[in-house]
């Protein structure tokens, strides 16, 4: 069964043999409204990045492709923008 409950330590230290050793370890409920924003915060923010750099991506092929055309008269393969 997998739990809804994640312990965190500020050091690696304070975590030993699965028994917390210092009070400054915290424990997270994963169903908790403050813990589910947040991570639905990151996976958002995961996701317009990625969506950058596929848009960067597309613009660079196109300014290659241009490139190629304007220097060789004629449209490149696939491979040769690569």
């Amino acid at each position: 069964m997998a739990s809804n409950t994640v312990v965190t330590c500020s050091s690696p230290n304070e975590q030993k043999d699965g028994e917390l050793r210092n009070s400054n370890c915290s424990d997270f409920d994963l169903r908790s409204p403050r813990i589910q924003q947040i991570v639905k915060d990151q996976l958002e923010l995961k996701a317009r990045n990625l969506v950058m750099m596929e848009r960067d991506r597309s613009v660079r092929m196109q300014a290659a492709y241009l490139s190629w055309k304007k220097k060789n008269g004629f449209p490149p393969t696939r491979a040769a923008l690569c």
